[in-house]
């Protein structure tokens, strides 16, 4: 392969990557418009590890995940569960919800190496 066509295929990957970061981004903002997006470092970091596909996936079950924390503090009785509920959902900040993408992600990845051994 020579310098340009490197330099074509580095180029094409670059663009590509860009495109990725601004689809996750909007889907980020979609499925949790409360929470900061991460910056595009992180997209680019998970881009670097992970199929774009198991990114969205881990977004996806990170919705999941959320949503039930939400439900359990919405169905709380109440008294002690209540309280522990809301607790709960009252410390879920955006780091976190970067963090379960993130394990999500690992996991899926994970069972893939698996599928294919």
């Amino acid at each position: 392969m020579n310098q340009n066509s490197k330099a074509a295929a580095l180029l094409a990957r670059i663009k590509q990557q860009k495109e990725e970061v601004d689809a996750l981004t909007v889907l980020w903002g979609e499925t949790f418009p409360q929470f900061n997006a991460p910056d595009t470092r992180q997209f680019k970091v998970w881009l670097n590890i992970y199929d774009f596909d198991i990114v969205v996936l881990g977004i996806e079950k990170t919705l999941n995940w959320y949503n039930k924390v939400v439900q359990a503090e919405a169905t709380a009785a109440v008294g002690d569960e209540t309280v522990a509920a809301k607790a709960k959902l009252a410390s879920i900040d955006s780091t976190q919800i970067v963090k379960y993408a993130s394990g999500c992600m690992k996991k899926r990845k994970a069972e893939q190496s698996c599928e294919t051994a």
